[in-house]
């Protein structure tokens, strides 16, 4: 017999699927844990060619809990309507159940009861069975109809959630009254009456608001009736699958909260639901990275301290089971937006995921549910099947086009293979094939375009990912002819690429479209590069402009220039200051236009170009723990375009990562002085990710990173909040990253690794804090985890 360990309870593989009554959490959690949402799949009209693929594919992929399969949102006129809307659920729901009968098939009794303002809604034409009535203590012999207006908050009601909203284009019904009961009564049990055996009651919390102050004693009325007609029927109602009451006398209830509902002690659901709340990535508007197609990334992040309702992970109530899906709701005419209000690029969820190419909804799908798997094991992945999305163009108008999972084999298949088990182990760390570099820095020009200057010919060398090849993968060239390069590789823009040659002298190349080959030129500049090579720039984190200055190390140890003039073709040299610059990587830095920095004697040396003369702007307290790593972040994308102040950042001597704020157009720095992070394992190679997130190498040669968040909660206090990345153990040096998340970096023998956008971020729960073990490693996790408060925020400003 074969066993599965789920929760540290052992089940058969017969047994994990068996239950009569109410199932144990064990066996509930063997159900989610292959939940899919369809919505619709049974109630919808819709083609049946169709409709018998999905049920077929549902099959295939040996799914066990069917969610959403049928739902009502005034989608039926009347009672005539209506009964045949619960034989269609029946006939379907019996479909699925005959390719396996211990299937779950779920519907939902959503919030829904008619259109704000609306006198009517077309429940008032359902006429009320004889034992709905009859269940409820009214004349069983009244002939009468739902009346919408006693089911919804009556008008005025203060308590009426949706009063002050006033994008709620709704009214939802108020469980205290009497009618509301009676109609989430009568739709509940009738979808039950069909074999479906589980029942997502919506945004529950707005159904019951005005039920909260009375230990939601309504709520519990409803729920035990609803029970009741599970374990028994209901006198006078002859079900659609003819039987009394539920195929197993249990139906599992669940609702959309993060926060349990409780009434006299007891938790009313069995699970609950919430939307996945997945953030965007900034830096990923429409890059390819390893892609055909352009991708709006997202990510999941732990204790986020933005809005509470997306501050999910690791911060919902216990110790029951959740489920996150795809939601749906209205996309915004700008979608997609980088604006930061919106989290999905302005989309609504499931509508984010089906604009993206198939082969990342795949890997989003691997990466959601290893991340759950390693960070909350107590939220499980409703896979995406059937649901309606929500596209809307400039002039507002929408259109509700279907995602279907099964539209190609890839997402169909990931899904099978995710639940098998397939890529519990899956670890996206690779090595560029033949890939091994002098010196100690990468660079990147493009999402999946590499450079770096070959060990053994000290040619410059190019990796491209090829994503349109039949088999993806990686295509090296040799960037010119000339054997000459030593290392500092780094563009002036796209198609513009730098180094420093072997004669310590600085040279290029720009790529010549038409021809298709690389052009080789020199500065002509002295023979004195150290290294440190940076361009001078200007601009936000996100829309940063180079400019023809070239700063850099000289072999004295100088801060010196190359400026392009433009009048004459030619690269003219300086020097700025005689200022001694240490020989450490990272030690040149360009805040602005006109302004330098560097590690100088340890500390941090600011210098502005007024007129011809460099004036020392540094700041004065400096704490003389500079190491490496110095690094300037400007994030003020939107509400500030042009603001001026931002954050330098640095590696100490003590391991962890300072910082100090400065306002290059005052002149003013940080009242506070210089403060700190609070990690005690920085390395080096400090990369600014957003306005929020550091990403460096730690000393013992992983990658880790630091995000301002809510270490305690969206109720604690704000401070860094430490994670790492426990699938990297050999990053060296090199550390960069691509717009997609994706890193590149060298290991001990300076081979190209590189890390893609899957990679998880481990972050040990709060209820665990103290030494504990990253899974799938033997790394302890120790309280640094939570890095001390700061007062330091890089976004900030």
């Amino acid at each position: 017999m074969t066993w599965l360990l789920l929760s540290g309870v052992a089940l058969s593989a017969q047994a994990q699927y068996s239950f009569r009554g109410k199932p144990s959490q064990a066996v509930l959690r063997s159900f989610l844990q292959r939940s899919i949402t369809m919505a619709g799949v049974c109630s919808d009209v819709y083609d049946e060619a169709e409709r018998t693929q999905d049920i077929q594919d549902l099959d295939s992929v040996q799914a066990k809990f069917i969610g959403r399969a049928a739902f009502w949102w005034n989608s039926t006129y009347d009672t005539r309507e209506d009964s045949l809307h619960f034989v269609q659920t029946y006939r379907n729901t019996s479909r699925i159940q005959a390719n396996d009968s211990t299937v779950i098939v779920q519907g939902a009794v959503f919030e829904f009861i008619r259109d704000r303002g609306a006198a009517t809604s077309n429940a008032d034409l359902i006429r009320i069975p004889r034992w709905v009535l009859q269940a409820w203590g009214q004349k069983a012999d009244t002939v009468r109809y739902f009346v919408s207006a006693k089911i919804a908050y009556a008008p005025g009601d203060t308590l009426d959630p949706t009063i002050r909203d006033g994008a709620q284009p709704f009214e939802v019904p108020d469980i205290t009254r009497l009618e509301a009961r009676m109609w989430l009564y009568y739709r509940a049990c009738s979808y039950i009456g069909t074999g479906i055996e589980a029942l997502h009651m919506g945004q529950m919390r707005l159904i019951a608001n005005n039920d909260r102050y009375n230990d939601y004693a309504a709520t519990r009325e409803l729920f035990d009736q609803i029970r009741s007609f599970a374990q028994h029927g209901a006198p006078g109602f002859v079900q659609p699958n003819g039987l009394q009451g539920a195929r197993r006398q249990w139906v599992l209830l669940d609702c959309h909260s993060r926060h349990l509902l409780t009434s006299r002690g007891q938790d009313l659901f069995d699970f609950y639901s919430m939307p996945i709340s997945a953030m965007k990535l900034y830096t990923t508007a429409n890059t390819k990275g390893f892609y055909r197609a352009g991708v709006y990334g997202t990510e999941l992040l732990v204790n986020t301290c933005q809005d509470p309702q997306l501050n999910i992970f690791q911060d919902h109530e216990g110790p029951g089971l959740f489920l996150v899906e795809f939601d749906n709701s209205r996309s915004l005419s700008l979608s997609p937006s980088i604006l930061p209000q919106y989290t999905m690029w302005g989309w609504d969820e499931i509508t984010w995921f089906g604009q993206q190419p198939a082969a990342y909804r795949a890997d989003w799908l691997r990466y959601a549910h290893n991340w759950l798997a390693r960070n909350d094991t107590a939220v499980l992945l409703q896979m995406p099947g059937r649901r309606y999305m929500s596209l809307v163009d400039r002039n507002d108008h929408e259109i509700k086009p279907i995602y279907r999972f099964n539209d190609t084999q890839r997402e169909k298949e990931r899904i099978r293979e995710i639940w098998d088990g397939v890529h519990d182990t899956f670890q996206p760390t690779y090595t560029v094939p033949g890939a091994l570099a002098a010196g100690t820095r990468l660079a990147i020009e493009t999402d999946g375009v590499v450079y770096w200057v070959d060990s053994t010919s000290h040619t410059i060398v190019r990796a491209r990912w090829d994503a349109e090849a039949p088999v993806p993968g990686w295509v090296t060239s040799v960037v010119g002819d000339r054997p000459n390069a030593a290392g500092d590789l780094v563009f002036e823009l796209e198609g513009s690429l730098f180094y420093r040659t072997l004669a310590h002298q600085i040279e290029y190349y720009k790529y010549a479209a038409e021809t298709g080959r690389w052009v080789h030129y020199s500065t002509n500049g002295p023979a004195d590069v150290a290294g440190n090579l940076v361009f001078e720039g200007a601009g936000s984190f996100l829309n940063r402009k180079n400019s023809p200055v070239l700063y850099y190390r000289s072999l004295a140890g100088r801060l010196e220039y190359l400026r392009y003039v433009d009048s004459t073709a030619t690269w003219a040299h300086a020097v700025v200051r005689r200022v001694r610059v240490d020989d450490t990587p990272g030690a040149i830095v360009c805040p602005t236009t006109g302004m330098v920095a560097c590690i100088s004697r340890n500390n941090i040396k600011v210098f502005r170009l007024t007129g011809q003369r460099w004036a020392n702007v540094s700041p004065p307290d400096g704490k003389g723990d500079v190491r490496s790593s110095l690094v300037w972040f400007k994030f003020l994308e939107d509400a500030q375009p042009d603001g001026t102040t931002g954050r330098f950042y640095y590696c100490s001597f003590t391991n962890d990562i300072g910082t100090t704020r400065y306002d290059y157009r005052s002149g003013q720095w940080d009242a506070g002085g210089f403060s700190y992070v609070g990690v005690r394992n920085a390395g080096g190679d400090i990369v600014c990710k957003d306005n929020s997130e550091l990403l460096y190498r730690t000393s013992d040669y992983r990658i880790a990173s630091v995000r301002w968040a809510c270490p305690q909660g969206v109720a604690g206090r704000q401070g860094w909040l430490q994670s790492t990345y426990p699938q990297v153990q050999n990053c060296h040096s090199g550390l960069v990253r691509q717009r997609d998340n994706s890193f590149f970096y060298l290991d001990s023998r300076h081979t190209v690794q590189y890390l893609t956008w899957e990679a998880i971020k481990y972050l040990s729960p709060r209820d665990t804090l103290g030494a504990g073990t990253v899974p799938g490693t033997s790394i302890r996790v120790a309280d640094e985890q939570r890095v001390r408060v700061s007062s330091t925020s890089p976004g900030a400003e």
